[in-house]
């Protein structure tokens, strides 16, 4: 790619990624690993699943094997959601390209999702180990602190995502939110789905 790292340049130049991620083909297995990384790092920074593990409903074990498990919505989200998302995108105006709205998903999605993903894993273990072990009331405003980001990182991603979806269905940015609205709603699915796979080992 022409522009300079994407893991970083996504956050604050959306459109400048995707227009060079739609020139250059995609590497199937590289697509695959990351989806399946940005499933299970979601997976694990499901606020119920770490609830339950805190209060010692779900083991390790459990963690992680609950973990492995959601891995499977990443390529789920990135092969269904996307095709999806994309044929619908030609209903709002769209250019109907399922390959440019998966790229969309892969790059302004899954990979800033995945940064985001370790940061989310890295705040719980913390939680963890206080909660544990150090039991520091001096860690509690820098938690605080740690999770408001988190939630500001959160909704900027969303509106990467937003561009990024208009610039690869080519259509302006209120018509690329309704598409959202369809994604946002898998997403709503997901998560249900996500919940009843932690209820089978709570």
């Amino acid at each position: 790619m022409h522009t300079p790292n994407p893991w970083t340049y996504i956050w604050l130049r959306p459109r400048a990624v995707i227009r060079d991620a739609l020139t250059h083909d995609l590497h199937k297995r590289a697509v695959v690993i990351l989806s399946l990384i940005f499933g299970f790092l979601t997976t694990l920074s499901y606020q119920r699943l770490q609830t339950f593990t805190l209060l010692g409903e779900v083991s390790l074990f459990q963690l992680f094997l609950i973990g492995i498990i959601g891995s499977f919505f990443g390529p789920i989200l990135y092969y269904g959601a996307g095709a999806l998302v994309g044929r619908i995108g030609s209903l709002y105006g769209g250019n109907g390209d399922v390959t440019a709205t998966r790229k969309s998903l892969l790059f302004a999605l899954f990979m800033p999702g995945i940064l985001l993903g370790f940061f989310k894993v890295g705040y719980f273990t913390i939680i963890a180990l206080n909660l544990h072990f150090f039991k520091s009331a001096t860690l509690t405003p820098i938690l605080q602190a740690y999770s408001f980001l988190i939630g500001i990182a959160d909704v900027w991603i969303m509106v990467v995502f937003l561009i990024a979806l208009a610039e690869a269905q080519q259509v302006k940015l209120w018509r690329a939110f309704l598409v959202l609205t369809v994604f946002i709603g898998i997403g709503f699915i997901c998560v249900i789905a996500l919940d009843l796979l932690v209820q089978l080992f709570v």
